[in-house]
């Protein structure tokens, strides 16, 4: 990923972003420096975390960044979801031929009203429909988030802001929709 672009649209949506400085490591079969840095933005009513961890200078990781969006709710919660790419296999054998592109290349788990919500969503489904995305939930200290982790790297502004737009759209159905409490 290049360089900036977390801290420049955690910027332009009103965040925070923390530097941290760079840390050195060494391990049995490799060196690299490891630079963790995060922002923090409150956007449309939710708490949207970005991390921005790279590793460079190391002979068995390839340099740059995984990129990971976390979405955190301020109620408590108690919805598991999951949606992922079908496999080859899949699309070609369980899939009904639909216009929603999310329906035809993702497999997507979770309550009923959850995942009708989040088929039906057009935001949604434009932005994913010819992306290699990742989408679950974690529960981490009674409080629940959704973790949007891409296949393929975020190069630009604009798609990092897209994959924002994702999660907020996630978040409203959840909340309006998903299970309360934990249990």
């Amino acid at each position: 990923m290049p360089e900036g672009i977390i801290k420049t649209v955690c910027l332009k949506l009103g965040g925070v972003y923390k530097d941290y400085p760079a840390e050195v490591g060494d391990t049995w079969y490799s060196s690299g420096v490891r630079d963790q840095d995060l922002g923090v933005i409150d956007y449309n009513g939710f708490t949207i975390y970005l991390p921005d961890e790279s590793i460079s200078g190391s002979n068995n990781f390839a340099d740059g960044a995984t990129v990971k969006i976390f979405l955190g709710f301020q109620e408590i919660l108690d919805e598991k979801i999951s949606i992922f790419p079908k496999s080859g296999f899949q699309k070609h054998f369980f899939s009904r031929k639909s216009r929603w592109g999310l329906i035809n290349n993702f497999k997507i788990k979770g309550s009923k009203s959850v995942v009708r919500q989040i088929k039906q969503n057009t935001i949604i489904d434009v932005i994913l429909a010819n992306r290699q995305i990742y989408i679950s939930t974690k529960t981490i200290s009674n409080k629940l988030f959704v973790v949007l982790i891409p296949n393929e790297g975020v190069s630009t502004e604009h798609q990092l802001t897209e994959l924002i737009d994702v999660m907020v759209e996630l978040g409203k159905i959840i909340t309006e929709f998903g299970k309360r409490g934990i249990k």
